[in-house]
């Protein structure tokens, strides 16, 4: 057998051994990078997620709860009852596909926001199909490969895509936990530029459901916390509790609802802020409530954080996070005397159309013309036209 100094001589290690013990000595407790690191995770994907839509009506908030409940104990009841290492390869391999896409985009994402447009747009032609029915052309429309011709490529596409390949070949084969975090933040800005609320009693019936959902499942019941224990694919973000001096000794975790929950409501409130600007009410570079939602996502957070390290006890974020956000609007409106717009507004297309007018112009020869601006008025405004 080789002596011990064999693969590294021993005045290094001894060297090795008085670094260590410097880094040990820090000022301060280790455990507050992994919080520094989690906020950092948690506030990114929220700030950069705020687009795009699939609305929820005020009835799915109210169910949201209920089946989130019902998902994570069904999970309970799985890995209780069956084998947690088919479970992780069957959920691995899901989130693996899943994860590769949501990856790729937030790449594209995030290269063409710091790259000109001249270096990955190409030339774009649109490719008009037509059936040939009768003897006569007649236009295809809405069909999948006028929908595939639609799509637009880029070079950016082909080498994300293949980033995003080797990265989760790489999660795949050694659940590195860095591979882990960039997957959960791909998801988190994948769902939250995707999930739309619809008003702000959406919102606000969501957090407050999933405030009692939090509480019950984390103070009530060991389920949570097991559960997050037992997955072992990308549904959380992680860092080293120690990640100076013993990076592998444990990790401090925070689940990606924790994230995308809040995320959503706070890209609500963004848009309200477009709305506002949209409405000359707030100059365009203000945005008040979504910058307030914000600060109060990280101190509810920061709030969390603080009663975990005193008492040494997992804490249901929500419980934390979900006044915090519902507070933040409301304490806004109200300053800045707003309280009926917000629980006015909408983001459903038939409300946030701009302002209708009809404006009858005569023309030469006597006739008239109606002119519309910003969509059509709805029925009873266009009989209350004609009255």
């Amino acid at each position: 057998m080789p002596p011990n100094d064999w693969f590294w001589p021993s005045d290094d290690l001894v060297q090795l051994g008085e670094l260590r013990e410097m880094v040990v000595q820090l000022p301060f407790d280790p455990i507050f990078i992994a919080y520094a690191g989690l906020m950092t995770m948690a506030v990114v994907p929220i700030y950069f997620g705020s687009k795009l839509s699939v609305e929820e009506s005020e009835s799915d908030a109210y169910w949201f709860p209920v089946i989130g409940s019902c998902v994570l104990f069904g999970f309970y009841l799985l890995f209780n009852y069956f084998s947690k290492e088919y479970i992780n390869y069957l959920l691995t391999a899901y989130f693996g596909a899943f994860g590769a896409f949501s990856v790729a985009k937030m790449l594209v994402g995030m290269a063409s926001m710091a790259l000109p447009k001249k270096w990955y747009m190409f030339d774009y032609y649109h490719v008009v199909v037509e059936r040939k029915k009768d003897g006569k052309l007649v236009m295809v429309n809405g069909s999948l490969i006028g929908i595939l011709l639609d799509t637009k490529l880029t070079w950016l596409h082909g080498a994300m895509g293949v980033v995003s390949l080797a990265l989760t070949a790489y999660y795949v084969y050694t659940k590195n936990w860095i591979a882990s975090n960039i997957f959960g933040e791909a998801f988190s800005i994948s769902a939250i530029s995707l999930i739309q609320l619809d008003t702000f009693v959406t919102g606000m019936i969501l957090l407050a459901g999933l405030f009692v959902y939090d509480i019950f499942w984390v103070f009530g019941t060991d389920v949570m916390v097991s559960v997050a224990k037992s997955f072992d694919v990308p549904v959380k973000v992680l860092f080293p509790r120690d990640i100076i001096s013993s990076p592998n000794s444990g990790f401090s975790m925070l689940g990606l609802g924790d994230i995308v929950i809040p995320g959503v409501f706070i890209a609500l409130c963004l848009k309200f802020d477009h709305h506002l600007i949209a409405s000359k009410r707030i100059a365009k570079n203000r945005s008040p409530y979504f910058t307030t939602a914000l600060v109060f996502y990280i101190l509810g957070l920061l709030t969390t954080m603080a009663v975990m390290h005193i008492y040494k006890a997992a804490q249901p974020a929500l419980l934390y996070l979900s006044p915090a956000g519902i507070l933040s609007v409301l304490l806004t409106a109200i300053v800045r005397g707003e309280l009926k717009e917000i629980f006015a507004f909408t983001t459903e297309p038939a409300a946030v159309e701009e302002e209708v007018y009809d404006e009858e112009e005569s023309d030469d020869d006597g006739t008239s013309k109606i002119a519309s601006k910003g969509g059509r008025s709805s029925p009873a405004k266009r009989r209350a036209k004609k009255d």
